[in-house]
């Protein structure tokens, strides 16, 4: 399967550098580009590695990877911490008693800027 990278000149084929360029209508209709377990240098906080890919330094937090035998959890990643706000119940009787309140003010002159 061909890789390709996204450049501002085109698509660059990962195998031979050859750079297919792209028209005006290509740039909408891009594939997606997924990408991959490289990452920019990073040192772990768990053991003072520094590492390149992800899944590597991902395996640094975990208690059998890591000198402290201390399992870490990277922020941001966490599932538990997404959890949903309880949506609030309206009271209908109780928006309609406002609402007659507020008509009552404008039409007897009680109303603030």
């Amino acid at each position: 399967m061909v890789k390709y990278v996204y450049s501002p000149n085109g698509l660059v084929n990962q195998d031979t550098g050859e750079v297919e360029p792209f028209t005006r209508s290509d740039r909408v209709f891009l594939p997606q580009i997924m990408r991959g377990d490289d990452q920019e240098p990073l040192v772990s906080m768990a053991d003072g590695k520094v590492y390149t890919s992800k899944s590597r330094m991902r395996e640094s937090y975990k208690a059998s990877g890591n000198p402290q035998g201390v399992e870490y959890i990277e922020i941001g990643t966490d599932q538990s911490m997404k959890k949903k706000k309880p949506r609030q119940k309206s009271d209908p009787d109780a928006i309609k008693a406002s609402v007659e309140r507020a008509v009552a003010d404008m039409e007897n002159g009680r109303f603030s800027n």
